[in-house]
């Protein structure tokens, strides 16, 4: 079970259920990587949510290290913490394995690929801080293909954060007749509106989460002004590309006036 913090006590409920029906239960991702930082805090799986083991970190080389222990009949590890994933040695997944159920059913076209992983950005909410990781643009291309999907939405935290990386998938995507969505980063977006279209963008996603300059700066956001903002979703509004913003309210410095302006 992977799960964010607002989600861990619902997550421990629904482990304690399956436990109690005698199957294994595992947790990982964002919340269980951060309390492994907190030693108060670390067992708290173990207390609330009945698990075997629990997965800290990228979990691409643990999780078969963990499968291998179980079929080898070996008491697993309590923690298995992942080292940051080298994208050289990714397995490319098997879609096919996947058949013609849920939404692969009702969106056979539509596909989830990671281009790169993690953000170099400092913002104080986020848990992807400080690390980032990209898959060769020749790789992403690759898999696209292999795909066979008309759409595909990347599942990047920000992509453009390496704005190299970015202009190098653009240009390699213009000749894939698909489209595609992503989150990217706000600044990489300034002046290449025409470039994501060419690319085939159809959406981006923007974490702007306030036009409150002084919120934004305690965001620690400083290129998030109310001009530069507009402009922006101008420009690709302008380019047939649409836009979802996320926001945040209730900063030190917000009042009742930051819903209008937003």
């Amino acid at each position: 079970i992977s799960i964010s913090t607002p989600s861990a006590p619902r997550a421990y409920e629904i482990g304690t259920r399956f436990a109690n029906l005698g199957k294994s239960v595992v947790y990982g991702g964002a919340h269980i990587t951060q309390i492994q930082e907190h030693p108060d805090l670390a067992m708290e799986p173990f207390e609330h949510g009945c698990a075997l083991a629990i997965f800290a970190g990228d979990a691409e080389e643990t999780w078969p290290r963990f499968l291998d222990d179980m079929a080898s009949g070996r008491d697993p590890q309590k923690v298995y913490a992942g080292k940051q994933f080298d994208f050289r040695t990714r397995v490319v997944p098997k879609r096919d394995k996947c058949g013609r159920k849920g939404l692969q059913k009702l969106f056979p076209e539509v596909v989830s690929i990671e281009g790169s992983r993690g953000c170099l950005g400092s913002c104080i909410f986020c848990s992807t801080n400080g690390r980032y990781a990209m898959k060769p643009v020749e790789d992403i291309i690759h898999e696209v293909d292999l795909s066979g999907a008309r759409y595909f939405n990347s599942v990047d935290s920000n992509l453009g954060t390496n704005i190299g990386h970015l202009e190098e998938l653009l240009s390699a995507m213009r000749g894939q007749k698909c489209l595609w969505s992503g989150s990217v980063y706000l600044p990489a977006l300034k002046g290449r509106s025409k470039a994501l279209r060419e690319s085939g963008c159809g959406l981006v996603y923007i974490g702007f989460e306030s036009v409150n300059h002084e919120s934004a700066m305690e965001a620690r956001k400083p290129y998030i002004r109310e001009t530069e903002c507009k402009e922006t979703v101008n420009e690709l509004h302008e380019a047939g590309i649409a836009v979802i913003g996320s926001f945040i309210f209730g900063f030190d410095h917000d009042d009742e006036s930051t819903f209008d302006k937003t």
